[in-house]
């Protein structure tokens, strides 16, 4: 292994025993910034879910970090997740930028994390919110905005039009691999496919590698799969597991 690589390792592990050991507080399950002086600042940010997203949060920490996502007065508002717990006195219902606002990078962290850990259903759940509450405004205006007012299917009091920059996740990856569910590895070209959703759906000339594959689900459930190359397919679907090896018509 490159020792670049160690370093780095090292560097990792050092700060999630750091993380662990100073910045999580027991009392509420939750992961807070630390100011100067050691003290905790108590206040609720979309950004402790990075946490989940590196690996560091043990299991029982885990669940509870989830919580907070399935908690009301917290982050499960009418348009998930807001970048502040709704229950923080500074919370803007209109989003004021980081009082509040939706943010597409912050939401898929916050679906890789869940991902990680195993809570595909919370995942599910929230992108498709996200998908709905995008595509509503995008109906309205005619566009995608930089971040989203939490509290209704609205842009953000503070957000420019015509972002794209990130917020082309919630067409494209969120809806592709978690309300779709096809998540590809291109590494060892296997397609693990979550299926979630009735309806008819699904993506045509998927490239990854150097394959390309399309990927479609029927509305009496079944599905079609074609594909230039050889592949893996995963197929989750009514609480179980089938390998196939697809291969070109």
């Amino acid at each position: 292994i490159d020792e670049g690589v160690c370093e780095l390792q090292a560097e990792k592990e050092a700060l999630g025993a750091y993380i662990n050991d100073k910045l999580w507080d027991e009392k509420t399950g939750f992961y807070y910034d630390m100011y100067r002086d050691n003290r905790l600042s108590g206040v609720k940010t979309v950004a402790s879910f990075w946490s989940l997203l590196s690996g560091i949060v043990p299991e029982d920490r885990t669940k509870r970090m989830v919580a907070h996502l399935e908690n009301e007065n917290e982050f499960k508002r009418p348009h998930r997740v807001p970048s502040l717990s709704y229950d923080h006195p500074a919370y803007h219902p209109d989003g004021d930028y980081w009082r509040g606002s939706v943010w597409a990078p912050t939401t898929y962290m916050v679906l890789r994390g869940l991902d990680r850990n195993g809570y595909y259903k919370q995942a599910y759940d929230i992108a498709c919110n996200t998908v709905e509450n995008v595509v509503k405004v995008f109906t309205e205006t005619g566009t995608l905005w930089e971040n989203y007012a939490p509290e209704k299917a609205a842009r953000g009091n503070c957000a420019k039009a015509d972002f794209v920059g990130w917020t082309g996740l919630v067409p494209i990856s969120m809806l592709i691999e978690y309300v779709f569910g096809l998540r590809c590895s291109a590494a060892d070209k296997t397609v693990t496919w979550d299926i979630r959703m009735d309806g008819e759906y699904g993506v045509r000339n998927l490239s990854f590698a150097d394959v390309t594959a399309s990927f479609w689900h029927k509305a009496d459930g079944s599905v079609e799969i074609k594909t230039d190359k050889p592949i893996t397919v995963k197929l989750i679907q009514d609480g179980k597991t089938d390998i196939r090896t697809c291969t070109p018509e």
